[in-house]
């Protein structure tokens, strides 16, 4: 079975493409470029090859979803691909029940679980402002033009980062936990594809989980010349009528204390493939993670991680 049964019609240009949407207007955009774009086979071939092994796993209705859910779903199927070429043994969980998304055996007495999530781009005075958005008002091959301050930009994409994290642990708290042992771990993994997510992203978990500030102060000395570049860090950040203040730093939430880490990648599935971005997922660990929860970062020896030190927090597999 093919997650893109439509009958083909090749299409490349806008003028194509647009119809192809009128044409199944039910069905998601990225999908139906996936389906149709000949410079996209590379994307299309990856969901096919990947499909036999996943399916298993998949809900009933994950087909359908995917033509019209497309990032969310494909975030599924790629971290699926990402654990099995990485050596996880990942179990089949019974589809009766609220399971989370991955069942992975770490040793004969606990397990890992994985919950997977996207950052929607939220709606009316929450939704977040994309480069698509901008570039779809305006003549094409218009420059856009503006600048905006690094909270101006990063901030609406920091709450919906929080909100994707806060109604996953709340899952947890009111489905989930009842399945997972006193022994097993739990992970959130985040892809924030709909929100710009690759834009900065490092510094966009990074300012949710641990509430770093991502603009680098540089001081001036004494004698005229530039000191060590430092961050600071804040707790709160506006939320997007600037009428009350949202929290950050959720590492520091009891209600996260059973969340062993926080998977991102700001990517989407299709710039992964294309590009051959699969190194750009990190794993954070949360530094207040209840003592029977904590992850060993032996386990995921293979992907860049970070994690928090005396002296601040610790890049792990970074390439400069």
């Amino acid at each position: 079975m093919t997650l893109f049964p439509l009958q083909p019609e090749p299409a490349s240009t806008n003028e194509e493409l647009g119809e192809l949407s009128k044409k199944y207007p039910q069905m998601d955009a990225i999908y139906l470029n996936v389906h149709m774009r000949p410079d996209w086979k590379k994307v299309r071939d990856f969901f096919d090859n990947e499909w036999p092994n996943f399916c298993k796993l998949a809900d009933d209705n994950f087909a359908s979803e995917f033509q019209i859910n497309f990032n969310r779903r494909a975030w599924e199927i790629y971290l699926f691909y990402i654990l099995r070429t990485n050596g996880f043994k990942i179990i089949e969980q019974s589809k009766t029940k609220p399971n989370p998304d991955f069942k992975i055996e770490v040793d004969e007495e606990k397990s890992l679980f994985i919950e997977a999530v996207t950052a929607g781009k939220g709606e009316e005075e929450n939704k977040v402002e994309t480069i698509s958005d901008q570039l779809s008002r305006v003549p094409p091959g218009t420059i856009l033009s503006g600048v905006s301050s690094i909270d101006e930009s990063n901030h609406p994409k920091v709450r919906r980062i929080l909100n994707a994290l806060d109604a996953k642990v709340k899952q947890y708290h009111n489905k989930r936990k009842s399945i997972v042992s006193k022994k097993d771990r739990y992970i959130i993994a985040v892809n924030g594809a709909d929100i710009d997510g690759s834009m900065m992203a490092i510094d966009l978990i990074l300012e949710a989980v641990a509430g770093i500030n991502p603009a680098i102060h540089i001081p001036i000395k004494s004698d005229g010349t530039a000191g060590s570049a430092y961050k600071t860090l804040r707790k709160t950040i506006p939320n997007a009528t600037g009428t009350s203040l949202i929290d950050l730093v959720i590492f520091d939430q009891e209600n996260f204390n059973e969340i062993g880490a926080i998977i991102y990648s700001g990517n989407s599935v299709v710039d992964i493939v294309l590009n051959e971005l699969h190194d750009e997922i990190v794993v954070i660990y949360n530094p207040n993670v209840i003592s029977d929860k904590g992850i060993a970062d032996d386990i995921f020896a293979s992907f860049k991680q970070i994690e928090k030190i005396p002296t601040g927090w610790k890049y792990i597999n970074f390439k400069e």
